[in-house]
């Protein structure tokens, strides 16, 4: 700690403040002026690096997951995201538990279901909101395809002015003709079979952001 007292308190003394002494003093207040903006430049980036959206694509490793970085910002801000609920039908029980164990485990609630009746019993004649469904295209338990139920929500929405749920096929088929009849029949994106976990999470985050 320096000895040399600011010239205010020098002076009240009575005494003189040399020049040496008054250009110490000049000095410890330019230190002083340094390091408070070092500290307020240390304080500005932490924050910047709290709530920066870091690209898509960019991994991020922690306690041995490596999870997409993407869905780890937004989460700070948008948590609504995050406490959606989510249909998800698929006539193949090990594929609704992949997409419950996927999307639960970001913090989304999903309902399982496993046909298109399924899909029209809980909107349409029980009034359960969805915030997103998921649908596989081919059923075997039933004659309502996936495409057929989408199409009969769409007409339902249309007649009770509702806002369209957001629908994503979950299928093996994913090129332009298939595409294209998806889009037909109100369908807004695919998600690819087999279903991996990450790429599932990030279409949907996508969907609902």
């Amino acid at each position: 700690r320096s000895s040399v007292v600011p010239e205010e308190e020098a002076g009240a003394g009575g005494g003189e403040v040399d020049e040496d002494s008054k250009d110490m003093i000049d000095l410890l207040r330019i230190q002083r002026s340094f390091s408070d903006l070092r500290l307020a430049r240390e304080a500005a980036a932490n924050l910047d690096r709290q709530t920066a959206v870091v690209p898509a694509g960019v991994m991020h490793q922690r306690d041995g997951l490596r999870t997409p970085e993407v869905l780890r910002p937004r989460l700070k801000t948008n948590p609504i995201y995050y406490s959606a609920t989510i249909l998800a039908i698929d006539n193949e029980a090990v594929n609704n538990r992949i997409m419950e164990n996927a999307l639960g485990r970001r913090g989304y609630k999903v309902v399982q279901a496993f046909d298109g009746e399924d899909l029209v019993r809980l909107i349409m004649e029980e009034g359960h909101c969805f915030d997103i469904v998921l649908i596989d295209l081919v059923m075997k338990r039933t004659d309502m395809s996936g495409l057929d139920a989408v199409l009969a929500l769409r007409t339902w929405e249309v007649e009770h002015q509702c806002d369209p749920t957001p629908a994503l096929a979950v299928t093996g088929s994913i090129m332009k003709p298939e595409r294209d009849e998806c889009y037909a029949y109100g369908i807004q994106g695919m998600i690819p079979k087999p279903i991996n976990i990450h790429g599932i999470a990030t279409t949907v985050f996508d969907f609902l952001s």
